[in-house]
């Protein structure tokens, strides 16, 4: 397997003129697609928000309840959740990288750690709204 990936990589790519980070953009960018639920909002079309109408007026909810279905606006949050949480994993490991730089090395985890943090928090905010 190793030497058919070895021999894709020495033979198309440079052909194409596509660097490894510019693929490995584009594979994370179809995995936060298809991870967020792309795939069913491009098939069923579902509307981008929940409209209710009450006496008191009209109300607007971006999370479907329930596990079965969700709004396209639900989908574009989870995907955002999932890019920020990606780019803190990207800055951590990066931190680690300048080891010998110590301040910029803090700094780097703590921003890092920090949006890891703002993910899971925002993903917990999703399943809130989806009355789970």
């Amino acid at each position: 397997m190793q030497r058919r990936l070895d021999r894709i990589r020495r033979s198309y790519l440079p052909i194409l003129g596509i660097s490894k980070s510019t693929i490995a953009i584009i594979v994370l960018i179809f995995s936060f697609f298809i991870l967020a639920g792309g795939v069913y909002s491009v098939t069923q079309q579902p509307p981008p928000f929940l409209y209710y109408s009450t006496p008191y007026g009209v109300f607007m909810e971006s999370f479907w309840p329930g596990l079965n279905e969700q709004t396209f606006g639900e989908t574009i949050f989870i995907g955002f959740s999932y890019a920020i949480g990606a780019m803190g994993l990207i800055i951590t490991v990066r931190s680690a990288k300048s080891a010998h730089r110590p301040r910029e090395a803090t700094t780097l985890l703590l921003v890092g750690v920090s949006m890891l943090l703002i993910s899971f928090a925002l993903f917990q905010i999703a399943l809130l709204g989806k009355g789970l």
